[in-house]
C-alpha cells in the first residue's frame, strides 16, 4: 500500500477501516483500525463519524448493530467475532472497567481461537 493513500472502509463492518501505516524495517502495511464505540467510518470524510452521517453515504450501515459491551476478565482468552473471521474481541481496561474491545487481525490473517 501507499502511505499517502487515504484510509479505506472495511467491506462489511461499518465500524472498521484500513490505513496504510509505515512499519519500521518492514515497509508500509495495511492495518485494520476501529472507530470505537458509537462511531462508524465515513468514506466521504475519510474519518470516523456519527452513524446518522455515515448512513447517508453507506445506507447498508444504517442497520448495523454493534454488539453490546460486556464485562470480561483480563486473563480470559480472546473471543471470535460473530461475523468477521479477520476480527476478534480482546478484554482491555477502559474508563468504565474491563470491556471487550474489537480488534482486527493483520492483513491476510484470520483469527484462530485455538
Amino acid at each position: 500500500c501507499d502511505v499517502g493513500e487515504p484510509s479505506k472502509p472495511h467491506s462489511s463492518d461499518c465500524y472498521l477501516y484500513y490505513s496504510c501505516i509505515e512499519k519500521e524495517n518492514k515497509g508500509a502495511e495495511l492495518v485494520g483500525q476501529n472507530c470505537g464505540p458509537n462511531l462508524m467510518f465515513n468514506p466521504a470524510k475519510l474519518k470516523c463519524d456519527f452513524p446518522e452521517n455515515v448512513g447517508q453515504v453507506r445506507p447498508e450501515c444504517v442497520f448495523t448493530i454493534k454488539p453490546a459491551t460486556e464485562v470480561c476478565a483480563m486473563d480470559e482468552p480472546n473471543r471470535p467475532h460473530a461475523h468477521d473471521c479477520s476480527a476478534y474481541y480482546k478484554c482491555e481496561k477502559t474508563e468504565e472497567g474491563n470491556d471487550l474491545v474489537e480488534k482486527i487481525c493483520e492483513s491476510g490473517l484470520m483469527f484462530n481461537p485455538i
